[in-house]
């Protein structure tokens, strides 16, 4: 399995706000390339992390992939609200 090409774009915005590119590269591998708010909560939610700005791994990345699906489930509720009906 490999890991996935980040959104170059996506990056690059990050970039230009400021973060480290090894910060960026995470935030965008932990929140599946899915939107630059997404990556910007990841970074938000994990700023103590003491490897923040250290260049992830393939073995990062395969630790991650949880957090990847929770990520985009968390992205598909906000779009696809579930309602609950009343009989």
């Amino acid at each position: 399995m490999a890991v996935p090409e980040l959104d170059k774009k996506l990056l690059g915005e990050l970039e230009a706000m400021g973060f480290p590119v090894a910060r960026a590269t995470r935030a965008l591998q932990s929140s599946g390339n899915s939107s630059l708010e997404a990556a910007i909560n990841w970074i938000i939610d994990h700023q103590n992390d003491p490897d923040i700005d250290e260049m992830p791994s393939y073995d990062d990345y395969l630790q991650k992939r949880e957090s990847i699906r929770k990520y985009r489930k968390m992205g598909e509720l906000k779009r696809n609200p579930v309602t609950v009906q009343h009989g």
